[in-house]
């Protein structure tokens, strides 16, 4: 990661996406980050991804047809290659089990901030890793025998697109 100096930074967009999101996606990917800082990590990362992001999306979005889906792939964007780092890190979210109250609240946030990626104008930056990244969030959750009912009915109805 590099260090950027935001003293005198007048335009967010010369920030890489990915110099945003990186501080957040560590926290959430270690396995000695408590439950409460999990929660926050992903609190601050679905704020990026709702306001933040979209302002690196291409204006105007290409329309979708099949022709670009046949195109060869071009090189990744900065947005693309944060949203692969975002996608890969939501998918091994780790925190250390507290009560039950406190994990499902880390759960909720993770599932809002994977929904908030897919079913929003990000979703056409994802690539197909990314896909199925966010889709392993969602059954992973929808499998935990130990979610209370509704985090388990709200993950098998994920996403709400």
């Amino acid at each position: 990661m590099r260090v950027t100096r935001l003293t005198f930074l007048l335009d967010i967009l010369h920030v890489a996406p990915l110099d945003i999101l990186s501080p957040f996606l560590a926290l959430i990917r270690s396995p000695l980050t408590s439950g409460p800082i999990t929660s926050l990590a992903l609190t601050a990362i679905n704020s990026i991804c709702s306001n933040i992001l979209p302002l690196y999306l291409p204006v105007p979005l290409p329309e979708l047809s099949s022709a670009l889906f046949a195109s060869p792939p071009s090189p990744q964007t900065p947005l693309q290659l944060a949203l692969g780092a975002a996608t890969s890190a939501l998918a091994r979210c780790r925190f250390p089990s507290s009560t039950p109250a406190q994990d499902e609240l880390v759960l909720s946030r993770l599932l809002r901030v994977t929904e908030t990626i897919i079913s929003g104008n990000l979703e056409r930056e994802l690539t197909d890793e990314g896909v199925c990244e966010m889709l392993e969030v969602g059954l992973g959750m929808g499998g935990r025998a130990r979610l209370g009912g509704k985090w388990i009915s709200d993950a098998r109805t994920w996403p709400r697109c």
